[in-house]
């Protein structure tokens, strides 16, 4: 025998024996809870690693390494215990995985009426191209050799006795079954402790882990092996797994196929026997391809070894995007197997190297030197490089057998070399058998590899690990959002593991701040939770207030996708600066004839915005107490429930005609009072519509605060002064409630708005905020902006507590009315919230809601521009924080301060939030989550289609042309052709390049445009016509 071939038999030659059926590749014996147990009674435990809370830069890449070693040496110090790590990346199923993640809001939809289809069809095949199924296990070994030969022998006499006590002398007639009595009591403890002490430590490095199931773990070995089968559909057969139990409970009595009773025993479903875990996950055999190419059921695979570590250390995100073939990423899978007293297998390697020196005039000099470094370490028994783990390295790759031979070479070598170029790696294809090549890299199958054994200090070893993952908190979620490679991340709203439902949106301008709020507005609309109830699924309450159109292209999404009888349900509103939109703020829910304690404190708000004089920061002295004062006595005098001084409105025909119609529908008497034909159509026609038509003509209008006589206000405040001259608060106020009616006369008359039964609403404040600058400008802006929320939002805030504020006899009504509001999840969203930022009473108004939301099930969501928009307030109370982007250092230095960033979100705001990419895959955000559990922070990727991009869409040009073609094509088909037509989601650049062309012939102005957008949806309805064809 020569040297060469006493080395490799010696150090390497074991593993790659041949092996005659699929099912001697299998290890594992049996299952008991969670563990597998495996044929030499060895235990092993698989872990989920889900990824991680934070944000994972280098600084913390490095603080996990040293905290992960720090705990695991001691369990790694020696032999017994053993890491299994196997990373998957499988791009191949990204459209399965993309069809689960989108079908919870597809059967919503389907569950309203809403057809968006097309939507979700675009949303699977384009999510499919950046999205990646990626899976990380932890496998948790311990061997027999950990415990004392004693140890060991007192367990196998514990576990005979217990064979014969359950089975007594029966098993002899089923062979072919489980032993259910592999492992001992002792390992299994020990055992435990490490699965523990592992968990433990992790979750102290804000890591997430789930521990697998008995089911779970042969399902992901099952997976491991048939790598084109996804999903729960394989389930094995184990003793008393929690799906079995309950499939046995629901089939009590009934013998179920496959199961070999006991017949002494009076309870059938007592006592069951198995079949060998091999037999049942090798269902499809292999066979020998070409070469070192395998083939296993309908995939070819190939595989390597890791032969010589890395030169340079390299974090493992570096491999990741190393698994190329051109800009293309193939299916690939890492099997990492550390295991303690590293130095040991090396020992006989060590004298090798000597004996070969010495023969071979010193070629292996640097293995020996190696050693001696590492031996070196070990015996100083200081810090962490002191534990020298054993580490070998098994890849794989795969690919259809419907794509040939030549796809799975391609990956096959595309494989090795990005190994070699993950800092310098030597390697080969597995020597020997490359079906055991292949099976080395699934999880907990065995410990055993193809791969030689390295040694390294465990702290290096660790730093190559997959930490750098990020993991949603959320199993499920509604909005479909990403990691930058390619992790799905699914975000729930409203979800129980947040104390509140608020958001908080910043970004300058074009970087995706609108199709942002777009997306999380329809995603809570297709939301389950926010679906369904009492009554059946239906829409939820939406309330939108903005400053532009931005919402228009959901609200018109929606419309078009509702049936034509509930089209009402989705409203898009222009607010109007006329007395045909008028609304009252001192309404008051029906047969209330004073307002309640919270529309109080609104109204109060609301008054002192108007009576303050323009540019005044702050409100006359004593304007607030006269205002309490003033809403009362209105109230008093208008009702007719005042004993004595009260003048209800007198009722006069003519003022609503639908309302005069209802008095002779109904047969009712003449009514001398408003307030008496709310009661009269409320009790006797028993119609709430027009007994609510009847009230906004009974209760107070601003008008009637002008001509309020009250002593008990004038002798209080009479002769309070408003400021240094010799006006009173009382003549400041109605001076400028006075003028208020004259500048806004949306102020003037009863209600006219009206919402109807809308659910998801937009209100565009453009019209009633734009114009006029200055201090007046202001004033207009905060007070149209406090009525839009009044009138949107007046009845979100009703609950059982607040019924004894109402009416004795409307009781009833209110009562059923809130517990159908209270069974509604509601979102208020406050868009361009920076023009705001003058108008202190606002935003007090809106930080009440906020405090208040969670009590009521409502989420708000604030977004703006500026950054100093967002008080120390809102920044407490907010559970979710959305950063887009900013532009200024001073912006990040101040984003910094206030989110309280880590370094590594730091660097991602100044660095990576420029906007929308212009590859189509999506625009970047920073999302800052607050958690029962603590704060999360992760980098996250929104990534729309094509005609979702459109659908959104706020652009003029595009909305023009967009509406057109809904005519013309219905919406379904004209998304289609307009994505098609123009794949970045606008035409805008197309129309401004053929307007300019047309400006050099002479024809320009609104004309041109719109006969350019004629030409253009002419164009697309043509192309449909062809594609019809």
């Amino acid at each position: 025998m020569s040297l060469s071939t006493f080395i490799k038999d010696l150090v390497g030659g074991a593993s790659s024996a041949s092996r005659h059926s699929m099912s001697s590749y299998c290890f594992v014996e049996t299952v008991q809870g969670s563990n597998l147990v495996m044929k030499d009674g060895s235990l092993a435990t698989i872990v989920s690693f889900n990824g991680s809370s934070r944000l994972v830069g280098e600084r913390e890449l490095n603080s996990i390494t040293r905290q992960a070693a720090m705990s695991l040496a001691p369990l790694l110090s020696t032999a017994g215990h053993a890491l299994q790590v196997v990373f998957t990346r499988n791009p191949d199923t990204s459209e399965e995985i993309v069809k689960n993640m989108v079908l919870p809001s597809r059967t919503v939809a389907q569950r309203l009426g809403l057809n968006l289809d097309d939507l979700f069809d675009e949303q699977e095949g384009n999510l499919s191209r950046f999205i990646v199924n990626e899976t990380i296990f932890f496998v948790l070994w311990t061997r027999t050799s950990l415990i004392s030969s004693d140890d060991a022998k007192r367990d196998t006499e514990e576990r005979k006795a217990k064979q014969r006590e359950v089975f007594g002398d029966l098993l002899g007639s089923a062979p072919d079954m489980q032993n259910l009595f592999a492992v001992g009591q002792t390992l299994l403890s020990r055992h435990e402790t490490f699965v523990e002490t592992f968990l433990n430590a992790m979750s102290q490095l804000r890591l997430k882990f789930t521990e697998l199931s008995g089911v779970e773990a042969l399902r992901a070995i099952h997976n491991g092996i048939y790598t084109d089968k996804i999903g729960k559909t394989w389930t094995p057969r184990i003793p008393l797994s929690e799906e079995q139990e309950r499939d046995l409970t629901r089939n009590s009595g009934s013998k179920k196929r496959g199961v070999w009773l006991r017949p002494d025993v009076q309870d059938n479903m007592a006592f069951l026997l198995w079949p060998r875990v091999e037999d049942q996950i090798f269902h499809e055999g292999a066979e020998y391809e070409r070469g070192d190419i395998i083939r296993i059921g309908h995939q070819f695979f190939a595989c390597c070894d890791m032969t010589g570590g890395p030169q340079r250390l390299h974090d493992f995100s570096n491999l990741i995007s190393r698994m190329k073939i051109g800009k293309e990423e193939f299916p690939w899978r890492v099997a990492f197997t550390i295991e303690g007293d590293g130095l040991s297998t090396f020992r006989i390697r060590k004298m090798l190297a000597s004996v070969v020196r010495f023969s071979n005039k010193g070629v292996n000099g640097p293995i020996a030197t190696a050693f001696e470094w590492l031996q070196s370490l070990a015996d100083s028994g200081k810090g962490l490089e002191a534990t020298i783990a054993r580490i070998r390295l098994s890849f794989s790759t795969w690919s259809p057998v419907s794509a040939g031979l030549r796809q799975i070479e391609r990956r096959s070598n595309a494989l090795q070399r990005a190994v070699e170029s993950w800092g310098f790696c030597e390697v080969s294809p597995s020597p020997g058998d490359p079906l055991a090549g292949v099976l080395s890299s699934v999880p907990a199958l065995d410990i055993a590899s193809t791969a030689p054994s390295g040694a390294a200090p465990l702290p290096d070893i660790l730093y190559t690990l997959p930490w750098q993952r990020e993991a949603s908190p959320f199993p499920s979620g509604s909005v479909l959002l990403r990691t930058d490679d390619g992790r799905p991340f699914l975000y729930e709203m409203g979800s129980s593991q947040q104390d509140g439902f608020v958001d908080l949106i910043f970004a300058v301008p074009g970087r995706g701040k609108s199709v942002l709020l777009n997306t999380t507005n329809l995603a809570f609309c297709l939301s389950p939770n926010a679906t369904s109830g009492v009554g059946g699924s239906m829409l939820p309450m939406v309330r939108i207030i903005d400053i532009g159109p931005s919402a228009a292209g959901l609200i018109s999404l929606l419309k078009n996708a509702l049936p034509a009888h509930r089209r009402h349900e989705a409203v898009y509103r222009e607010m109007k600066m006329t007395t045909d939109e008028a609304i009252n703020p001192l309404d008051t829910p029906l047969g209330c004839r004073k307002p309640l304690e919270m529309d109080k404190t609104f109204l109060k708000n609301f008054l002192t915005v108007l009576g303050t004089p323009d540019g005044e920061l702050k409100p006359p002295a004593f304007l607030s107490d006269v205002i309490s004062a003033m809403i009362d006595e209105v109230y008093k005098q208008l009702s007719d429930r005042e004993k004595r001084g009260n003048m209800p409105r007198i009722y006069a025909a003519g003022e609503d005609r639908e309302v005069d119609e209802g008095i002779v529908r109904y047969g009712l008497p003449q009514p001398e009072t408003w307030w008496q034909l709310v009661d009269m159509f409320m009790f006797e026609a028993h119609d709430d519509h027009l007994a609510a038509l009847a009230q906004r003509h009974a209760v107070p209008r601003l008008e009637d605060m002008l001509s309020l006589e009250s002593n008990s206000i004038t002798d209080v405040y009479g002769n309070a002064p408003a400021g240094n001259g010799s006006i009173t608060t009382i003549e400041t106020f109605k001076m400028m409630i006075s003028s208020a009616i004259r500048e806004y006369s949306v102020l003037s008359q009863p209600t006219r708005f009206d919402l109807g039964n809308a659910r998801v609403v937009a209100l565009n404040l453009q019209s009633v905020t734009s114009g006029g600058g200055g201090a007046s400008g202001v004033k207009r802006c905060a007070v149209m902006y406090m009525l839009a929320s009044f009138i949107m939002t007046k009845d979100f805030y009703h609950n059982p507590k607040i019924l004894n504020q109402f009416d004795e006899r409307y009781r009833d009504f209110h009562t059923t009315r809130i517990q159908r509001i209270r069974e509604t999840p509601k979102r208020i969203v406050f868009d361009e919230f920076h023009r705001t930022a003058p108008a202190p009473n606002v935003r007090l108004q809106v930080v009440e809601y906020m405090r208040e939301g969670r009590k009521w099930d409502i989420q708000i969501a604030l977004a703006s521009q500026l950054l100093g928009d967002f008080d120390k307030d809102m920044v407490s109370l907010s559970t979710s924080k959305w950063l887009l982007g900013v532009e200024t250092a001073t912006d990040v230095d101040e984003c910094i301060k206030k989110f309280e960033l880590s370094a590594s979100a730091a660097n991602i705001l100044r660095y990576k939030l420029k906007g929308p990419r212009t590859n189509g895959s999506g625009a970047p955000i920073l999302n800052l989550l607050t958690l029962k559990s603590g704060v999360e922070e992760h980098y996250l990727i929104n990534t729309l289609g094509a005609q979702m991009a459109w659908a959104f869409s706020t652009t003029a040009q595009d909305v023009n042309l967009r509406e057109r073609l809904y005519v013309k094509l219905g919406p379904e088909l004209a998304r289609t052709m307009l994505a098609r037509r123009y794949p970045k989601g606008s035409a805008k650049a197309d129309i401004q390049a053929r307007n300019a062309a047309k400006a050099e012939l002479g024809v320009t102005g609104e004309d041109a445009d719109m006969s350019v957008i004629d030409e253009v949806a002419a164009e697309i309805e043509e192309m449909a016509a062809k594609l019809a064809a």
